[in-house]
């Protein structure tokens, strides 16, 4: 389902809160991924319901991102933990998603890692199926 654009205070607000959810203070985060880029199109996929509740927090993220994310993150109870929860889990998949979804520019993501290159498989042969023990894996 498409959802309207968001305006460009929006993405920032919005960059802001997936900045701190992945910093950059030890390596590349969300900010040197463009996990933005990756959340915004999942919103504009998204229940409509989360988009507004997404949107509602941005004006307030625009000022102070880490007490959004604290307030939103301190009551699993609360409506807003779900928001928290969709950020988080996008702010992670746009910083470790393939580049052509959005985010994860230039592969930082997975460099972070380690991993110099997509760490998805493209198919399986029968050696990487073969275990010789139980705690063996391919």
């Amino acid at each position: 389902m498409d959802q309207p654009a968001f305006s460009d205070e929006e993405r920032a607000a919005l960059a802001r809160l997936l900045a701190v959810i992945l910093p950059s203070t030890s390596g590349p985060g969300a900010t040197e991924a463009d996990a933005i880029d990756y959340v915004v199109g999942r919103l504009h996929k998204e229940d409509p319901e989360i988009v507004v509740g997404v949107r509602a927090h941005l004006p307030a993220a625009a000022e102070d991102p880490v007490a959004v994310i604290a307030a939103l993150a301190s009551d699993p109870t609360g409506p807003g933990y779900q928001v928290f929860r969709r950020i988080r889990a996008w702010a992670w998949e746009g910083f470790l998603c393939d580049p052509k979804h959005g985010g994860n520019r230039d592969h930082v993501g997975w460099q972070r890692f380690g991993i110099p290159r997509s760490p998805q498989p493209l198919g399986w042969t029968v050696e990487d199926l073969e275990v010789v023990d139980e705690g063996a894996h391919p």
